[in-house]
């Protein structure tokens, strides 16, 4: 018996990033994410998304991205929908202190504090009609 691995190129991972500095909020939507039936991935900074956009074997479809003042939401933003533009990305931020930019702001959902895991999870997968 031969294994035919030619197939094996094309094939890519859907998952979610879970962008945040604060490690129990990924791990707690990540895990809830999982319990939903998707893969997700956790990102500490912007060095882990580069590393997961431009993987060949990963399909980013959703982000979760939670600005605080270490991780600079814009650039992570802008990196995730310049390398996978039909990722749908939702945005965590403070209760009407936060901005974005208006044309990024067009490109994402915005979810203001305070919002639970429950909430985050419910809109990437009422969004991503799972």
């Amino acid at each position: 018996m031969t294994w035919d691995n030619s197939r094996m190129s094309d094939f890519r991972v859907k998952v979610v990033l879970v962008v945040s500095g604060d490690q129990w909020e990924r791990v707690l939507v990540r895990a809830t994410l999982r319990d939903r039936g998707l893969e997700a991935l956790g990102c500490e900074s912007i060095e882990d998304v580069k590393s997961w956009v431009q993987e060949k074997h990963v399909e980013v479809i959703g982000a979760v991205v939670d600005i605080t003042r270490t991780l600079n939401g814009e650039e992570i933003i802008n990196l995730i929908l310049s390398r996978t533009p039909q990722c749908r990305v939702f945005v965590i931020m403070s209760s009407f202190t936060d901005s974005l930019p208006a044309e990024i702001s067009r490109k994402v959902e915005i979810l203001r504090r305070p919002v639970s895991v429950e909430d985050v999870v419910k809109k990437v997968t009422d969004s991503l009609a799972l």
